[in-house]
C-alpha cells in the first residue's frame, strides 16, 4: 500500500496525494488529502530539500563521469523511492518497506507512470500551467491523471491493495500501516 506520492519540479509542488486503507468499501485505495495543508506543505518542502541534498551528494561522491543516481532508501518504517525525469519533474513514493521488491521493477513502473500517464494527461493538457502549480492536479484540470493514477497503482505488484498485507509474488508479508507525514 502506498503511503504517499509527491510530484514536484524545482521548488514547486505539482501534486501530492496520501493514501490509506479503506475497510468500509470495496475500494481499499482511498485518497486522504486532496490538498496539502500548511503543515503538510512544510513537511513536503523538507522532503524536497532532503532529496536535493541526497542527489547532490551522490553526484558529488560519484564523480563527473559517473552515471550513478540516487534511487531509494529504506528505514524500518518506510521505503522512499525517487525518480527524476529529463524535463526536471521529480516523483517521490513513500511506501512500507518490502525486501522482496526489486529496484528494477519500481524503476520500470516509474517509467510507465511518467510516459503513459503524466506526459499525456498532464504535460500535454493545454489547461495545465506548470508555472502556476496548485499542489494538486485535481485543481489544475488534470482530473483524468488523478483517476488513472489510482488505477495504475492498483495494478502494481509491489503496491498491494489488501489491508494491511502486501502480496508480492509467492511471499506474503504483514506490514503495519502508519502515516509518514
Amino acid at each position: 500500500m502506498i503511503h504517499s506520492l509527491l510530484i514536484y519540479r524545482e521548488k514547486s509542488i505539482i501534486h501530492f496525494e496520501e493514501f490509506r486503507l479503506n475497510d468500509s468499501s470495496n475500494d481499499p485505495l482511498l485518497s486522504l488529502s486532496p490538498k496539502a495543508t500548511d503543515y503538510k506543505e512544510h513537511s513536503l518542502r523538507l522532503i524536497m530539500g532532503m532529496m536535493s541534498g541526497l542527489t547532490g551528494m551522490i553526484a558529488m561522491l560519484s564523480g563527473p563521469n559517473s552515471s550513478s543516481k540516487f534511487e531509494s532508501f529504506t528505514t524500518p518504517e518506510y521505503r522512499l523511492d525517487y525518480y527524476e525525469t529529463v524535463s526536471g519533474y521529480k516523483f517521490v513514493v513513500m511506501s512500507p518497506p518490502n525486501p522482496h521488491v526489486s529496484q528494477v521493477d519500481i524503476r520500470a513502473d516509474f517509467d510507465r507512470l511518467y510516459s503513459l500517464l503524466f506526459v499525456p494527461l498532464v504535460i500535454r493538457n493545454p489547461l495545465f500551467d506548470p508555472e502556476k502549480p496548485t499542489g494538486n492536479l485535481r485543481d489544475s484540470h488534470c482530473l483524468a491523471f488523478v483517476e488513472e493514477l489510482r488505477t495504475h497503482f492498483r495494478s502494481l505488484a509491489w503496491v498491494g491493495t489488501e489491508a494491511p498485507i502486501l502480496h508480492v509474488g509467492p511471499h506474503t508479508t504483514s506490514l503495519p500501516l502508519q502515516p509518514l507525514i
